[in-house]
Parts: C-alpha cells; sequence; structure tokens
C-alpha cells in the first residue's frame, strides 16, 4: 500500500478521503494543497510538458500562458460519486 503511483490517483484517492471525513462528520473545513507552493509538477497527461510554477510566471507570453492555463483545470477535473450525497 502506501501513495498510489500515479498523480490522479493519489489526488482522487485524497477528495475520497475528504469526501468521507466529511460525511461522517469528522471535520466541517477541509483544506488540500495539491503541490507545494513552488511546485515543479508537470501535466504531460493533458499535453503541459513544462512545470506549473514557472509557468505561473508567464510574463504575458502567449504561449506560456495557453499552458499554465491548461494545468488549471486538471486540480478541478475530479468530481466525487459520493460528493451529491
Amino acid at each position: 500500500m502506501g501513495v498510489p503511483a500515479a498523480y490522479g490517483d493519489h489526488a482522487k484517492l485524497m477528495f475520497d478521503l475528504q469526501v468521507l471525513a466529511l460525511q461522517a462528520d469528522v471535520t466541517r473545513v477541509i483544506t488540500f494543497q495539491l503541490a507545494r507552493e513552488a511546485s515543479t509538477r508537470t501535466y504531460p497527461e493533458i499535453g503541459v510538458p513544462e512545470a506549473h510554477h514557472p509557468m505561473s510566471h508567464h510574463s504575458n507570453n502567449p504561449e506560456s500562458w495557453q499552458s499554465w492555463r491548461r494545468s488549471m483545470p486538471i486540480t478541478f477535473r475530479y468530481s466525487p460519486t459520493s460528493w451529491t450525497n
């Protein structure tokens, strides 16, 4: 066991645990940081090979800006099915 090797699987597991904690009334507040503040995480699974944090300093370069924008929704794409109730 342990942390899943794939980033997406790890994020889904953490989101599912948050939903479970809310449903079990173990907590009412959740804060979850998907990566360190200066993360060099890349997103090859969505075609963004650049590191996330350096992309955020895009200097209004259209290509860098588009890559950064593409990397943002991956965080919010997963919605646990148990979230509905």
